[in-house]
């Protein structure tokens, strides 16, 4: 019976890991012609708002799941991490954002509506920033079954015009791990997805040394 259990467990995680590979992320580039990609050299990540939705937020307070923190600046602090290691955007430090922003009193996860882009672009001097929401941020059960969960989507926004130039999300819910290694998963994926997005719609070669 003792063999027969870890024949299962084991059945169990090959296909856990299996589950993880293929596309994890939902990425989407506006058409060539109607933004200019080519010009956006320099971006800012921001703290995403923490927004759980109705499901994960009934969850919590019927302690069927722990809400965690840290998701709104974990996945944009590991986001940035990607985009600057592709070469195609010079993306200010996340630490300097904090610094910038709180010298002129503008809050990381404010509501842009338009107007108020353009002051992130002035006083982070960039030409995008991305903005974003985490949904889900959980985990419940008990290890190794515990089940984690993570959502979140983000947008790029050209602080000149306010055009979304790119979005890029997705969500987890799978046993095992936790919250974190699934935005990672995600992030990873979603990258790469941009990259070829932005390569087949021919906006132009990435500056430095990236791949992107």
């Amino acid at each position: 019976m003792a063999n027969r259990g870890a024949a299962e467990r084991n059945s169990f995680c090959l296909l856990s890991m299996f589950l993880v590979s293929g596309c994890l992320a939902q990425v989407t580039v506006a058409p060539p012609g109607s933004v200019d990609q080519e010009r956006i050299k320099k971006i800012a990540v921001l703290d995403f708002e923490w927004k759980p939705d109705d499901y994960m937020a009934k969850a919590t307070k019927e302690n069927r799941a722990i809400e965690l923190t840290g998701g709104s600046d974990l996945i944009p602090n590991r986001l940035a991490e990607f985009l600057a290691s592709t070469g195609r955007y010079t993306v200010v430090g996340r630490g300097e954002v904090y610094k910038r922003l709180a010298k002129h009193n503008l809050s990381q996860t404010g509501r842009f509506d338009g107007s108020d882009v353009g002051a992130f672009g002035t006083v982070l001097e960039v030409d995008a920033v991305v903005v974003g929401r985490a949904t889900k941020f959980h985990t419940s059960g008990w290890m190794p079954w515990n089940q984690s969960v993570v959502a979140f989507e983000s947008r790029c926004v050209d602080v000149k015009t306010g055009e979304v130039l790119w979005t890029l999300g997705g969500e987890r819910d799978h046993i095992g791990n936790n919250p974190s290694v699934h935005a990672l998963q995600i992030i990873r994926d979603g990258v790469r997805q941009l990259k070829d997005k932005l390569r087949a719609g021919r906006y132009g070669k990435p500056r430095g040394k990236g791949t992107l």
